[in-house]
């Protein structure tokens, strides 16, 4: 297996060790918490570059940090597993182990992070985010029909990079006040 070794100027979120029955890998834990710097991981996964999310999902999300993020979300693991289309047992199996998830989940887990932090940057300027949770506004705006994406919800279209980027898309044109 091979080493990945996360770029020095990452911050947050937070690098840890693993041990594995062959050898050592290092990989990225997306945390939910705060860092230091009162920032989220959803907001650093928003401001974050390409490159450096392409690290976090080379290098895994652990499954703990999914049933982390439903948990700010307000949502049950199931939900969440359906939501990104996430095999049950290979999760549940990823979890038990206290693994990372194969690179297509930790992406689609990046792509949540990351509309989470969208919203966040979007309360941030415009107003006052103060009382503001953003990860459960998500989670309610995500299962809502929504006229621009033909009134599916938009929970329907984040098990895709693709569809992810469609309902980021969404936001941006709710924001700019550009709404189609």
């Amino acid at each position: 297996m091979e080493n990945v070794r996360p770029s020095p100027t990452l911050k947050s979120p937070t690098t840890s060790s693993r041990t594995s029955t062959s050898s050592t890998r290092r990989h990225i834990a997306i945390e939910v918490n705060e860092t230091e710097q009162g920032t989220t991981s959803f907001i650093v996964a928003y401001k974050s570059t390409p490159l450096q999310r392409i690290e976090w999902i080379r290098a895994g999300v652990s499954a703990r940090a999914l049933v982390k993020t439903g948990e700010r979300m307000g949502m049950t693991k199931e939900r969440v597993l359906s939501i990104l289309q996430f095999t049950r047992s290979t999760f549940n199996r990823r979890l038990k182990e206290g693994a990372t998830l194969p690179r297509d989940y930790s992406e689609r887990v990046i792509g949540l992070h990351k509309l989470i932090g969208q919203v966040e940057a979007m309360v941030a300027e415009s107003g006052d985010p103060a009382g503001f949770d953003a990860a459960r506004w998500v989670a309610d705006w995500l299962e809502q029909p929504n006229p621009a994406l033909g009134n599916a919800t938009p929970a329907s279209f984040m098990d895709t990079v693709e569809g992810q980027e469609l309902a980021s898309s969404v936001l941006s044109k709710m924001q700019s006040g550009a709404y189609a």
